[in-house]
């Protein structure tokens, strides 16, 4: 299943003509990854700054506009191309980041799913789908018919995988009794079993809860000719489905208004060196990203619904060591972990934890802990790693507070979504007559919980 997913969704973004249309632009954007020290870009972040300046190219802001009714078809660039690239934001490393094509759009979710009742599987039911949800039936493949539901007030049965196995029938009521078959067509009840048709009478009416067992024959060709019996199921092998269950997420403005004496300016530039502009410009983008990632991170925290919450005590209890009760956070931590596996029924792992500052200081009291440098600029930031989980230390929430979250390999595989419309955009400086000078910023983006149970949070108590 993954490896369909993943060849499909990256064939696509690959061959996508934005990545190509903006080649140019898109090579500036690497050389400034360059200088800051960032990876190459890969194929998706590609497209998806190809897609951001789609968005821009067919929607210039000009200084004129008042209301988007107002919006003519004008061409002007006022925008800064490291807006795209150089975000200091740790949202690309715990959830999905796409970008839109509309405002109001549906974002596919891939689905992997179960398109036949058999044993204890529903036709219907989940295998994998992008967030990490899911199950796996050890048995869907197999000869095995394990547990399947009979339904109520059925004396006349008809089995749907067919030629039975003799004497592998099984029926477990709801009282708890089980009736067999001897072999030879008999049931122990007094019914009757018909290996070849799959048609088996019982005694006495089913219940709800009744359930059969049995085995099959998968190795034969299908026996399709049983014109006498209705409704015969001359299904052997179970189906399965791939399909998209579109999201709907919508993006929404966030705007500021940066304000600033132009004589001012003029003296801290003349006096210090400083361009007050370029600075105020890129004070602002900073104080932008740092919202919109403390509204992902702190939604994010809020409702993670993985399982419970985890409350550890920072204080020892008596006579155990402040370095062995240090180990028992690790513990606790391994624990939720293993949780978010059986969540997604082991398509999924949790692989980070974005904590606040008190959590990580204790944190990196464990053992297994292996300390990051700290960046010079603060913010959100790879404090280190606990064991094999990425630890992100950030001031987007409670110092005693953290979270637990798991993403794929692949840019779709994660339990929240944040779709970028407009990128952190900028007006020129306009100078008024009292040399006010003034200059707006916008971003449209829009933010989605889609799995809950990918995220478990958890809580210092000191």
């Amino acid at each position: 299943m993954a490896t369909i997913t993943r060849e499909m969704l990256n064939k696509q973004v690959a061959g996508n003509p934005v990545a190509q249309k903006y080649a140019k632009r898109i090579g500036l954007l690497e050389s400034a990854r360059k200088a800051v020290g960032a990876n190459p870009m890969s194929a998706f972040e590609k497209y998806y700054a190809g897609q951001l300046f789609e968005n821009l190219s067919k929607g210039n802001l000009y200084e004129g506009y008042t209301q988007p009714s107002n919006v003519g078809n004008f061409r002007r660039d006022v925008f800064n191309i490291v807006s795209i690239a150089i975000q200091n934001t740790i949202l690309p490393e715990i959830v999905s980041v796409q970008p839109m094509t509309s405002a109001a759009q549906l974002l596919p979710i891939l689905e992997f799913k179960y398109g036949t009742d058999k044993g204890a599987v529903k036709a219907g039911d989940l295998i994998l789908d992008s967030t990490g949800a899911g199950k796996t039936d050890a048995q869907y493949d197999s000869r095995i018919i394990s547990n399947q539901e009979i339904g109520a007030g059925i004396t006349k049965y008809l089995a749907p995988f067919t030629p039975i196995d003799a004497g592998s029938v099984k029926i477990t009521l709801a009282n708890g009794t089980a009736i067999t078959d001897d072999g030879a067509g008999a049931l122990s009840d007094g019914g009757t079993v018909n290996y070849a048709t799959g048609e088996i009478n019982v005694t006495t009416a089913t219940v709800a809860g009744d359930k059969i067992s049995y085995t099959y024959n998968n190795a034969v060709v299908p026996n399709y000719l049983y014109p006498e019996i209705a409704d015969h199921n001359i299904q052997q092998v179970g189906d399965v489905t791939l399909g998209i269950n579109p999201v709907l997420i919508e993006a929404y403005e966030h705007k500021i208004r940066a304000i600033y004496a132009l004589t001012a300016a003029y003296r801290i530039n003349k006096e210090y060196g400083v361009n007050m502009p370029m600075e105020f410009e890129k004070q602002v983008a900073n104080e932008m990203n740092k919202e919109r990632e403390r509204n992902v991170i702190s939604d994010i925290f809020t409702n993670a619904n993985g399982g419970n919450a985890i409350v550890w005590s920072a204080t020892p209890r008596p006579g155990v060591s402040d370095a062995e009760h240090a180990e028992s956070l690790q513990i606790a931590i391994n624990l939720a972990a293993a949780q978010i596996y059986q969540n997604t029924g082991g398509n999924l792992t949790a692989n980070f934890i974005v904590a606040g500052s008190n959590v990580v200081a204790y944190m990196q009291k464990c053992l297994n802990f292996k300390a990051n440098e700290a960046p010079k600029n603060g913010g959100s930031f790879l404090a280190g790693t606990l064991g094999t989980l990425k630890v992100y230390q950030t001031p987007a929430m409670g110092a005693n507070d953290f979270f637990l979250g798991g993403i794929g390999n692949d840019f779709w595989q994660a339990g929240y979504l944040v779709g970028d419309y407009m990128p952190l955009t900028n007006t020129n400086p306009v100078s008024l007559a009292d040399f006010t000078t003034q200059q707006g910023f916008v971003s449209i983006y829009g933010n989605k919980m889609i799995n809950a149970k990918l995220y478990l949070r958890g809580r210092i108590t000191l």
